[in-house]
C-alpha cells in the first residue's frame, strides 16, 4: 500500500475499528449479565417478590430462581446505562408466577373448636363482682 503522507493506512483503520468492535462485544458479554441481574434483583424486590427469609435477609436461592427466568437477550443496556426491556419481563414473570410474589394477605381464619363447650360468659360470676363492675371498680 502506498503511503499518502499522513501516516495512516486504510488497512490499519479497518483492523482498529474491528478491534474496537470486538472489545465492545467482549465488554458487553462480560458485564451486561452482571448489570442486568443487579437491576433485575432490584426490580423483583420492588415488585414485592418473596425473596426474603424469616430474618428479613434476601435468600439467594429464591432470588436466583427468579433471575433464571429473565431472558438476557431481550434486555438492552444502552451506552448511558439505561436498561430497556427488563420492566416488561418482570411484569410478565409476576403474571406468570404469582406464587413467587407477595399478594394481598387474607385475614387469618378463626380456629375451629370442635368441643361441645359453650363460650365463657362475660357476666360476672358473683354478686360482689357484679356490684364492683357497676361501681367502676372493675
Amino acid at each position: 500500500m502506498a503511503d499518502d503522507g499522513k501516516g495512516t493506512d486504510a488497512g490499519t483503520d479497518d483492523t482498529a475499528e474491528e478491534a474496537q468492535e470486538r472489545a465492545t462485544r467482549t465488554a458487553d458479554a462480560r458485564y451486561k449479565p452482571l448489570v442486568v441481574r443487579s437491576e433485575a434483583a432490584a426490580a423483583f424486590i420492588g415488585a414485592k417478590a418473596e425473596v426474603f427469609d424469616k430474618d428479613g435477609e434476601a435468600d439467594p436461592k429464591k432470588l436466583a430462581r427468579l433471575l433464571r427466568l429473565v431472558n438476557l437477550a431481550e434486555v438492552e443496556v444502552t451506552d448511558d446505562g439505561t436498561i430497556t426491556g427488563l420492566a416488561d419481563q418482570v411484569a410478565s414473570i409476576k403474571t406468570d408466577y404469582p406464587e413467587l410474589f407477595a399478594g394481598p394477605k387474607s385475614p387469618p381464619r378463626p380456629k375451629a373448636d370442635g368441643s361441645d363447650r359453650k363460650p365463657e360468659s362475660t357476666r360476672p360470676k358473683t354478686s360482689a363482682a357484679a356490684l364492683a363492675a357497676q361501681l367502676g371498680g372493675g
